[in-house]
């Protein structure tokens, strides 16, 4: 192993950039405004809010073919966290003939620069978004600017450049291709290093005295080796904070840990290397962060990894507590009513081992048991649409006509092709056998391998038309055959896509079956029940087809699990019909508002009961465009914060 020393590469305009003996807290505006001269970039707040300084961040592509950018704000953005990436400023848009970009010439010609201050900043972010996006909708065009402030408050004339820019399709991608083999040529080293005083971590250290760091591991567990000798390092994910922290508050943190380097996919089948290549094929770009600016595109799907597994909520919120002497975890217990005194929740009626207990709430009760459990609780306890309660034997304590009601979810269609024995995909075969006992002996001994792979590793969010604000379908890419969610197994190997409604208009019920709390409720999500669900499902279930039937995936494509002549739109919509399915992304049965078919108010407070509070993905009113995993969390840690403010009022 060789020592690090304190230099920083990247790549700008064709040349790479060696940054030496610079602090580590060095902005990455100040470098180029200082160092290189670059002064189109401009300071305007140093505080990220205001965009003037705004340039494009890029890394190589999976496929190592090209450059995916993002835009970042350089008054904050620390420049070792440019290492290994290639950076654009505004004066790279110039060509060497002199000619402006297309964004570049119509701000001109619409009269969109104003007084130009801050048109330096707005114009990377609108090439940052046409790079990502050629044909933008005016929204989504809005939506890009969300971050640029223009003093002059042209916004107007600012648009319009921007919507007459992407009439020029064939000018729209910025020449990087020089960028390429210097990005390749800059790669970091994954293979970890010698510090200055010896400790092993992954450059890039850039080092001001002793005890003053900037580390960039590359693997989790080099985060949770250095996190254990540097406790008090700070996490450098993005660059809000510590970025006014150097420029207002003018401190320097003693070790500061960047984040952005570590994979959370570790080894993605070449497969879903195939769907991306696949969607750009059909006219679908490349999304570096589609929880970024921008939702629309191909990409890897973004996971809640650690150590090489799954990092489920319990695993991140549970498990590390469970020593904390105000926290109780029991299991194999079933819940069978909130008790109630008048209109207050006073505790929970619940069964463990078959014994009946009854547990108090001193201050109140939090009903988390998701959008099938929450409204069947309710409903046990008496709170509930009262008609039906009294059907089931069940006395109305709180008439509440919402509960139950409302029911979302996305539905999914998928559409599979079988491949060979020997290809990168899970199988039923010995070749895919022998791959799988590999792969776990891999994991046990490296955390690496296949064993890692979330298996749904890419995906794309798509528009079904033009005009359209946001997405309304999404796709999930499977290395493997997916039947019936793989309830039902099939012999070989294959992939597989699916495709899902993201808003359907389709609501459905989660009601009591029986007071017996054993009994499960009657759930029906009326799927399908809404033409328009229908039809925009068959329009997902051509660009799904089509994607898997691109160019990418010549040579590895067999013969479909299910044939199916899709131009044939009856044939099509009858096995829409006999094999879609949900997506597992149940919403809205206890749903938060002020309207009569509400259950809990904007503090999660059941309406009608004190005490009483909902926090699960039941009180969405609405169903997200996206997974509802992380959304649910946050409405976890948002209750969090409303019950700890109740409890010091």
């Amino acid at each position: 192993m060789t020592q690090v020393t304190n230099t920083v590469r990247f790549v700008l305009d064709g040349q790479i950039v060696e940054a030496q003996g610079e602090r580590r807290t060095t902005t990455v505006l100040d470098y180029l405004r200082e160092q290189l001269h670059r002064t189109g970039t401009k300071e305007g707040c140093a505080e990220g809010d205001c965009g003037a300084c705004v340039v494009m961040v890029g890394e190589l592509n999976a496929a190592g073919t090209a450059v995916d950018y993002v835009p970042v704000n350089a008054c904050i953005q620390l420049l070792p966290s440019l290492d290994g990436k290639s950076v654009k400023t505004v004066e790279s848009l110039k060509k060497a003939d002199g000619t402006l970009h297309p964004v570049q010439d119509e701000m001109v010609k619409c009269h969109g620069s104003q007084c130009g201050f801050c048109t330096p900043g707005i114009v990377m972010s609108l090439v940052n978004l046409v790079q990502v996006l050629p044909q933008p909708s005016r929204q989504q065009i809005t939506d890009s600017l969300s971050g640029n402030l223009c003093r002059c408050t042209g916004y107007k004339p600012i648009i319009d450049a921007a919507a007459k820019a992407c009439e020029r399709q064939s000018e729209l991608k910025i020449d990087d291709k020089a960028d390429v083999p210097l990005l390749k040529e800059i790669a970091r080293s994954k293979t970890p290093t010698l510090s200055l005083d010896g400790e092993i971590i992954v450059q890039p250290v850039v080092r001001t005295r002793k005890g003053n760091e900037f580390v960039s591991p590359a693997t989790l567990a080099e985060v949770a080796d250095y996190l254990v000798k540097h406790p008090t390092t700070t996490l450098l994910a993005g660059s809000t904070e510590i970025g006014l922290q150097v420029n207002k508050q003018f401190k320097r943190p003693d070790h500061i840990m960047y984040l952005g380097n570590v994979a959370e996919l570790r080894q993605p089948s070449s497969y879903s290397q195939r769907f991306l290549n696949a969607a750009v094929q059909c006219g679908v770009p490349l999304n570096p962060d589609y929880n970024g600016a921008e939702q629309s595109g191909a990409f890897m799907y973004q996971v809640t990894h650690k150590n090489g597994e799954r990092c489920s909520v319990a695993k991140g919120y549970l498990t590390p507590h469970l020593s904390r002497p105000n926290l109780t975890v029991m299991t194999h217990a079933l819940t069978r009513k909130v008790l109630l005194e008048g209109r207050r929740a006073s505790g929970v009626q619940v069964r463990v081992n078959n014994q009946e207990l009854k547990l108090s709430a001193r201050r109140e009760v939090i009903l988390s048991a998701g959008a099938f459990g929450s409204p069947q609780i309710l409903q046990l306890s008496g709170i509930g649409p009262g008609s039906w309660l009294q059907t089931r034997g069940i006395a109305t304590q709180v008439d509440l006509p919402g509960v139950g009601a409302n029911l979302q979810d996305h539905i999914d269609y998928v559409f599979s092709y079988r491949t060979g024995s020997f290809s990168d995909t899970l199988g039923v075969s010995l070749p895919g056998t022998m791959r799988l006992l590999k792969g776990v002996s891999q994991w046990q001994r490296k955390r690496q391998g296949m064993m890692t792979s979330s298996v749904a590793e890419a995906g794309a969010f798509l528009h079904s038309r033009n005009g359209l604000h946001a997405p309304d379908l999404q796709l999930v890419f499977v290395q493997g055959i997916v039947d019936d969610h793989a309830r039902k197994q099939h012999l070989g190997h294959g992939f597989s896509c699916h495709v899902t409604v993201l808003r359907p208009k389709a609501r459905g019920t989660v009601m009591l079956a029986s007071p017996d709390p054993t009994q499960a409720p009657l759930i029906d999500p009326r799927f399908l029940s809404e033409r328009d669900d229908l039809e925009l499902l068959m329009t997902g279930a051509d660009l799904q087809r089509r994607i898997l039937d691109a160019a990418a995936f010549d040579g590895v494509r067999g013969k479909p699990l299910y044939a199916l002549d899709q131009s044939d739109r009856k044939a099509l919509e009858r096995d829409i019909r006999s094999r879609a399915d949900t997506q597992y992304h149940p919403v809205g049965t206890c749903k938060m508002g002020s309207d009569v078919m509400a259950v809990v108010d904007a503090q999660l407070r059941v309406h009608g009961v004190q005490g009483l509070r909902v926090a699960d993905a039941s009180i969405m009113p609405t169903l997200v465009s996206g997974n509802t995993n992380a959304p649910t969390v946050m409405i976890g840690e948002k209750a969090a914060d409303l019950i700890r403010a109740a409890a010091k009022a």
